[in-house]
């Protein structure tokens, strides 16, 4: 527990500093454009990579699959392949926020997100769906 709040606060800490980085070099001219949206931008660059980031910790931390009644392969590759979509969600946010136009930033990169988190949604959906299946058949 002290290790994830240490990583926590690092990460957060990280964060704010590169936002200040990237003010701080605008501030002295050496990246050049409009100050207040060249540190949106860098926020939202650093946080769709956090949230990739946490994407790909996330399987490793749930609980563990000897502890769950379930089939551990079925459920292993379903951690997996949530952890690739959000993580893809998360690349594609800082992606749309380094490369889109400031009008199309917001809308683009969170309909990126957005989508990577309903895929996720009806992916768990129809696991359910195909488990309580197995269970009428089953029985």
């Amino acid at each position: 527990m002290k290790q994830q709040l240490q990583h926590g606060v690092a990460v957060g800490a990280a964060m704010v500093l590169g936002v200040l980085a990237v003010k701080w070099l605008t501030a002295v001219g050496v990246v050049q454009g409009d100050h207040a949206e060249i540190v949106s931008r860098s926020f939202n660059v650093t946080l769709g990579i956090l949230v990739a980031a946490m994407a790909n910790v996330a399987p490793k931390r749930l609980r563990p699959l000897n502890e769950l009644r379930c089939e551990p392969r079925r459920e292993q590759g379903f951690r997996r392949a949530s952890a690739v979509i959000i993580m893809a969600g998360g690349a594609v946010y800082s992606l749309v926020w380094i490369a889109a136009p400031a009008a199309l930033a917001t809308p683009l990169s969170i309909a990126a997100l957005a989508t990577s988190l309903l895929t996720v949604v009806l992916l768990c959906a129809s696991a359910a769906s195909r488990r309580n299946s197995d269970l009428r058949q089953g029985s």
